[in-house]
């Protein structure tokens, strides 16, 4: 958490504190891209083993 807290300045400029909001959110919206295309490959995965039983 260190390392964190010396990255972010004590009193950020607007510039800085709306390039934190969009780097963040870019790294959530990544995040939930990778989980869907998980999610996805894991319920393709499914429907084939289950296509195999019939």
């Amino acid at each position: 958490m260190i390392i964190a807290e010396t990255i972010i300045p004590t009193h950020p400029t607007l510039v800085q504190m709306i390039g934190f909001c969009i780097s963040g959110f870019l790294l959530v919206m990544i995040v939930l891209y990778c989980q869907s295309v998980l999610t996805s490959l894991v319920g393709k995965c499914f429907m084939a083993f289950q296509k195999a039983k019939k």
